[in-house]
């Protein structure tokens, strides 16, 4: 594995995150992955390529509008970053407090500014809680806005992935 300088991963994951996370830039965030690159989501599966990284992005986010994240802290040891985020909503209830859970991320560096790979790490019980009482707190006035949503084509997706894995048909 290359040994990179510290301040060429940090430089290059500032720019990774501002993209991505801050920006919503999925499409100019996915092209910051290799020609090889794997990102793997542990409840959606494992994709690879910018191309493939893009398409799930686009899914995924695209239901997900309303929802924003932070970055709670990162460590850099070498070509890895790991870092936490929160997955945030505002509370649609005026004067709420925000509505969030926590993901962490594990990424490579590949250099030139681009990553091998990024692990994404989420409770599927804490995404389930979080959507209800974003759907609760928007109840009460009947407010009107994003809904939390799955995107079902990638559920399928990943069920079919899934079971693949498995050795199971569709």
């Amino acid at each position: 594995m290359a040994a990179y300088p510290p301040d060429e991963v940090e430089a290059a994951f500032r720019h990774y995150f501002l993209t991505g996370p801050v920006g919503e830039d999925w499409i100019a965030w996915s092209q910051l992955f290799t020609a090889d690159a794997t990102y793997n989501d542990h409840f959606w599966g494992t994709f690879h390529g910018p191309a493939e990284i893009q398409r799930f992005l686009e899914g995924t986010m695209s239901f997900a509008a309303h929802v924003y994240s932070p970055l709670v802290w990162y460590n850099i040891d070498g070509p890895h970053v790991v870092y936490k985020v929160v997955n945030r909503a505002d509370n649609p209830e005026p004067g709420g407090e925000p509505i969030e859970f926590p993901s962490l991320q594990v990424i490579r560096y590949a250099g030139d500014g681009k990553w091998a790979s990024e692990d994404d790490w989420w409770t599927v019980a804490e995404m389930k809680l979080f959507n209800q009482r974003y759907q609760a707190a928007r109840e009460p006035g009947g407010r009107q806005g994003p809904r939390p949503a799955v995107a079902p084509q990638l559920d399928r997706g990943a069920r079919r992935q899934q079971r693949a894995r498995r050795g199971r048909p569709d």
